[in-house]
């Protein structure tokens, strides 16, 4: 009788331990969905995408430099030019040259816009280092992709936890596990 219940233990046991591979590896595989997830959010957007925000970028520069200079008042009578926004800030012996450099900066972006452009473009594609980036349609697919493994990951987990509870064997939920997973009916879990 002892005998068979040492058996009856031992098979128990090894049942416990291959379950507990079995949620090691569902675990394993969520963390990895997520990590593919976490790839796809941090890659680069590709060339195109990136002058276009370049683009932007010297345009805004552009047009406050040229705000900035007050030229609506060149038809006032006695109007001497532009002058840079350089100010005096109260209580301090220095100036204050932020809007003054700015200006500057948005002039150039005006007047040697192709040339700040094709540096830029450099900088970036020597910095990509050959990958090609991503547009917004492809980012948000593989977004699409890796968030389904995700969530099918966490559903075979679930499952998994589930079917181990109800052999009697206590499991902790990991604390980010998604409220999608941890509410699915049983039905609906895969197994």
């Amino acid at each position: 009788m002892i005998a068979d219940l040492l058996k009856t233990f031992r098979k128990s046991q090894a049942n416990s331990m291959s379950m507990l591979d079995l949620l090691d590896q569902a675990r394993d595989a969520v963390a990895q969905a997520v990590t593919r997830r976490d790839a796809v959010l941090a890659a680069p957007v590709d060339i195109d995408t990136a002058m276009n925000s370049v683009d932007h970028w010297l345009d805004r520069a552009a047009t406050e430099a040229i705000d900035r200079l007050g030229l609506e008042h060149a038809a006032e009578p006695g109007w001497q030019g532009p002058e840079l926004p350089i100010f005096t800030v109260v209580g301090e012996s220095v100036h204050e040259t932020k809007s003054a450099c700015e200006t500057l900066f948005g002039l150039l972006c005006l007047t040697a816009r192709d040339q700040l452009r094709q540096v830029v473009k450099g900088q970036i594609e020597d910095r990509m280092l050959g990958q090609t980036g991503m547009n917004a349609a492809t980012r948000a697919k593989r977004l699409a992709e890796a968030e389904r493994d995700i969530l099918e990951a966490e559903l075979a987990e679930e499952a998994l936890i589930r079917s181990m509870e109800a052999s009697g064997i206590a499991v902790a939920r990991r604390p980010d596990a998604s409220p999608i997973a941890l509410l699915a009916a049983d039905a609906s879990l895969p197994g």
